[in-house]
């Protein structure tokens, strides 16, 4: 079967009808992410090549954007737990990407900001990222291209909803 190019057979029932319909949608997401994956770790060789992941690259385009920025927004902006922002922050710290700083405010809290070495690749990766997303959205319109992100959202926010009255009942 040709990549990309994915039909499954189902039969004329409404059980199959449901299964094809909502399942399809979080596989089709699912798949995209594994493409987005894959593009990184393959093509774009980023693990070989700077021996960061496309996390931590995310992670120096947002540093890059804020400079000062503190890890609980990291966490907020990422929907990324704070236990794994500190490893990436460890992870970009010891490659000599980050450093952390003593916010001037509160001296309790500590600020990141890009080395200079972080600061020239920063550049690359927002380069992999349009070179993906121009991939990802060919043949969209801008309408088009604006419907789906308004989706996409919409779809976060109902699993954000849902784990939040799950956390609830605990």
């Amino acid at each position: 079967m040709e990549r990309g190019k994915m039909k499954l057979d189902f039969l004329n029932d409404d059980k199959s009808s449901l299964v094809k319909n909502d399942f399809l949608i979080s596989n089709y997401l699912a798949l995209a992410h594994r493409e987005l994956e894959f593009y990184f770790n393959n093509y774009a060789n980023i693990k070989t090549t700077l021996g960061i992941s496309r996390l931590e690259g995310l992670y120096l385009l947002l540093i890059g954007h804020n400079s000062g920025i503190a890890q609980s927004r990291i966490s907020e902006i990422l929907h990324t737990d704070l236990t794994l922002i500190s490893k990436l922050t460890k992870s970009l710290i010891d490659k000599g990407f980050i450093k952390k700083f003593v916010n001037i405010h509160d001296k309790r809290k500590k600020n990141i900001c890009l080395t200079e070495k972080g600061e020239l690749i920063v550049p690359y990766f927002l380069d992999l990222y349009i070179d993906f997303n121009s991939t990802f959205l060919k043949g969209l319109s801008l309408q088009e291209k604006a419907c789906l992100e308004n989706l996409l959202i919409k779809v976060f926010n109902n699993v954000e909803t849902f784990k939040s009255k799950y956390k609830q009942s605990d």
